[in-house]
């Protein structure tokens, strides 16, 4: 395998994550992060069979362009985790709330 093919490979699969995570809601959450990590794994394969057939000044006409994609990668996941947090405190005080008034309706 020469290197540009491993790397189109890697290049495929960081655009398929890319379109997973954003189009990712709670109703298919499941299958999609099923489906990132089985494409997490073929690009880390992938990353080690490019390490140990090719040399480091081969690969590094790649590294720049594939590191760009990999930091939208890892910030639309940093995003989904704020979302998903926000969600859970506002969750939480509102359940905190409704509890406060049963609290209340109870007491009377």
């Amino acid at each position: 395998m020469e290197a540009v093919q491993g790397v189109k490979r890697i290049e495929k699969n960081f655009s398929e994550v890319l379109f997973l995570l954003d189009n990712i809601d709670d109703e298919n959450f499941n299958g999609k992060i099923s489906r990132i990590n089985f494409l997490y794994e073929d690009i880390s394969k992938q990353r080690e069979i490019l390490k140990s057939n090719f040399g480091v000044e081969e690969l590094k006409k790649y590294n720049k362009f594939l590191t760009d994609k990999a930091k939208v990668i890892k910030e639309k996941f940093d995003n989904i985790i704020a979302e998903k947090s926000e969600k859970s405190i506002s969750l939480k005080k509102e359940l905190f709330l409704i509890n406060n008034k049963k609290k209340l309706i109870n007491y009377k």
